[in-house]
């Protein structure tokens, strides 16, 4: 709980995944405040080589 709001934080693999999640949050918790932070890990290779100079 942060004030009067739930705060849902986290990090899912997928945007499906973090949708879901924050729908089956706001069904359960109906009539409170939810703010939604979970974040979409991206776990694709890279597609370059990363520069370190």
């Amino acid at each position: 709980m942060r004030g009067e709001a739930v705060l849902l934080t986290g990090t899912v693999p997928s945007a499906h995944c973090r949708d879901e999640i924050c729908g089956l949050v706001d069904e359960e918790l109906r009539g409170r405040r939810v703010h939604c932070d979970v974040t979409v890990a991206d776990a694709s290779s890279p597609d370059q080589a990363e520069d370190l100079a």
